[in-house]
Order: C-alpha cells, then structure tokens, then sequence
C-alpha cells in the first residue's frame, strides 16, 4: 500500500485515469481504508471525462466487503441515473448486496 500510494503522490492527476483509480479504490478497500477510497472515488468522478463501470464496480466492491450494502445499491442507483453500463461484475456486486439485505435490487427496472 505505501509504495502504491507513494507511485499516486507523484503521479499528476491528469496522467490518472479509469484504472489507476479503479485499482486505488480496490486497494483502499480491501486495506480497510474506506475513507480513503470514497475521497478516491470522489476524485476519479472529478478528474475523469466519462465516469464508467470500472471506477464504480471498485467502489462497490470496497463498500461490500465492509458489508455496507446499502451504499452498493445507492452507487449503482447513480451508475443508472448517469447511463452507465454496468457489466458482469456490477451484475454480481448488486445481486449480492440485495441478497444481504433480503430484498431484490431489480424490481422493475431491469
């Protein structure tokens, strides 16, 4: 994590882009430092022209293993508000976090 965070520090921003912010978010994530992969994602949503699947299905998944399921169902609520296709993983990441929360994420949207 410190190397990888270190590589970030100097790297510019404008050199980042869906998959440096996807794996940061990942890595945040699966490290326990949730806080910090909100602030990433928050930042990737600034600094990236188009918002995609990738950046989002990292965030989910961060949010997931911290079982905050409801927070994957608001982050895919928003990927459907700004017409982002979801993919495979997003599909499983939802269905998941419906399944936690006993409930079906799709009703009649799908």
């Amino acid at each position: 994590l410190d190397a990888s965070e270190k590589m970030l520090e100097i790297m510019p921003q404008d050199q980042r882009d869906s998959y440096t912010y996807s794996c940061m978010i990942s890595l945040y994530g699966k490290t326990w430092k949730l806080k910090k992969a909100r602030e990433m994602f928050v930042e990737s949503r600034a600094n990236l022209p188009k918002a995609n699947a990738y950046v989002y299905n990292a965030m989910m998944g961060a949010e997931a293993a911290q079982g905050n399921f409801e927070e994957v169902l608001e982050l895919w609520g928003d990927m459907k508000a700004k017409r982002i296709r979801g993919d495979d993983v997003t599909e499983s990441l939802v269905g998941d976090a419906g399944d936690a929360l006993n409930r079906s994420p799709y009703g009649p949207s799908l």
